[in-house]
């Protein structure tokens, strides 16, 4: 038990480093949308951070045991196996530059699994939170709206003709040179995050918020927003997630009110992969492209004036093979795991996988199954269906309270993550992805520490 005076100065410690963990998330969502080359607006607001929390340790301000006293312990063990356990298979690392990166990645997401839970001390702080990165999803969504109307494009993005100014390179003439459609490319949005599909899996995980509000207008626009983008990002396997999405959010529906709005997505989800029901008549390039994919998915052919049935056969056909050259490559390596970033240099040394000569695995899974190996990918798994539960015995025993409305979407945006992560190249350094898992782990730290509540 920690002493009065110490418990006010932690107290009065974390009321001030709260601007430091509001700074941390804004700039963790925008990402490389504010950067130079490597460096990200995020990268100065993490080095801040740890600079402030070390000089105040050193100072006796702090205390790394009061901080963390109650922080979950399977989160803890977690982030220090992932670390311990990357750092061990250098030693069986081929390309020592790729798996010193990896730690970087998972050092730094480890960095905000443990300080944004660390300042997060009772529920009102939570909530902070949770507006504060509303707001910054907001924009980001709001951003990515415009681009798909065509009418801006953020200037760090990788279809932003500005973005070799920023010490990237320009690649908007070759893929507009290799799409079938340039109105295609040009009303992609990439918001926030640079990258079309890297955009839309942020707008997933922000699905749920919108389906569980019991403000219907809210709702119907944020969810019909996102699911909209989804098709102008060409993100199919993140329209699929949304689509599991609102059929599982029937579950945690405890008004009329989340019903409807489960019922409107699910049918605007319908009028989507239909066609708009046959009325659109194929005039729609994009809803072409999703339509073709569902089609396809259930084992249908798709109507005849779907002209990308073979864009979706090929996305298809292409994630197949990198999926069965990660496993075979796995038990090769007896699921050992080849390290960290090792995925990248087992392909490269192929001359890269399909006709497309890809050199990303396009699956977080197999990916980790891949590079950690099987007892990483146990250990993983494990954790993240440990989280599952208890964000549901949270909303078991919260249901109409504010911590029950967190709690379910939060657990239906983790299961919808399970499909959507496989969309973008790669999630490991996908900094939203480690908000969620910091903002979960949140919760559960506080409803632990509730002597009224046993989860």
């Amino acid at each position: 038990m920690f002493s009065n005076i110490n418990f006010k100065l932690i107290k009065s410690k974390t009321k001030s480093i709260n601007y430091f963990r509001d700074l941390l998330i804004i700039s963790g969502i925008i990402g490389i949308a504010i950067s130079y080359s490597s460096l990200y607006i995020f990268h100065i607001s993490l080095a801040l951070t740890i600079v402030y929390l070390i000089y105040n340790i050193l100072q006796g301000k702090l205390s790394l045991k009061e901080l963390f006293s109650d922080y979950p312990k399977f989160s803890l063990f977690l982030i220090f196996f992932t670390l311990i356990w990357f750092v061990l298979l250098i030693i069986f690392s081929e390309n020592f530059k790729y798996s010193f990166y990896h730690l970087i990645y998972i050092g730094i997401g480890g960095s905000i699994m443990l300080i944004i839970p660390a300042f997060i001390n009772n529920f009102k702080d939570l909530k902070n939170t949770f507006v504060i990165l509303g707001l910054i999803v907001v924009i980001d969504l709001f951003i990515g709206f415009g681009e798909s109307l065509g009418l801006f494009r953020w200037f760090i993005s990788r279809l932003s003709s500005l973005v070799q100014y920023f010490g990237y390179n320009n690649e908007l003439n070759i893929i507009l040179s290799q799409s079938f459609s340039q109105e295609y490319v040009k009303t992609m949005p990439t918001g926030f995050q640079y990258n079309p599909n890297d955009f839309a899996v942020i707008a997933g995980m922000t699905f749920p918020f919108f389906l569980l509000l019991r403000k219907k207008l809210i709702s119907i626009i944020g969810t019909t927003m996102i699911l909209w983008l989804c098709v102008a990002a060409g993100a199919k396997i993140v329209f699929l997630s949304c689509c599991f999405m609102a059929i599982i959010s029937g579950f945690f529906s405890i008004s009329f009110k989340q019903i409807f709005n489960s019922i409107f997505s699910i049918l605007f989800i319908i009028f989507i992969i239909t066609n708009g029901f046959g009325m659109l008549k194929g005039n729609y390039i994009k809803i072409n492209e999703t339509q073709a994919f569902f089609y396809k998915l259930v084992g249908l052919t798709p109507p005849s004036y779907n002209l990308q049935l073979k864009e979706a056969e090929n996305s298809g056909s292409i994630r197949k093979e990198l999926i069965l050259f990660g496993v075979q490559k796995s038990f090769e390596n007896n699921l050992w795991g080849y390290g960290g970033g090792q995925s990248r240099h087992q392909m490269e040394k192929v001359g890269g996988v399909t006709n497309d000569k890809i050199c990303s695995l396009h699956n977080f899974w197999i990916e980790l199954l891949m590079e950690g190996g099987i007892a990483y990918l146990t250990a993983f798994i494990a954790w993240y269906i440990l989280i599952l539960i208890k964000l549901f015995r949270i909303f078991r025993l919260k249901r109409n309270s504010i911590e029950g409305y967190f709690s379910s979407a939060l657990l239906i945006s983790f299961c919808g993550f399970i499909i959507s992560s496989i969309a973008p190249s790669s999630v490991i350094y996908f900094i939203p992805m480690y908000i969620m898992f910091a903002i979960s782990i949140s919760l559960i730290k506080l409803c632990e520490n509730e002597s009224t509540y046993s989860i």
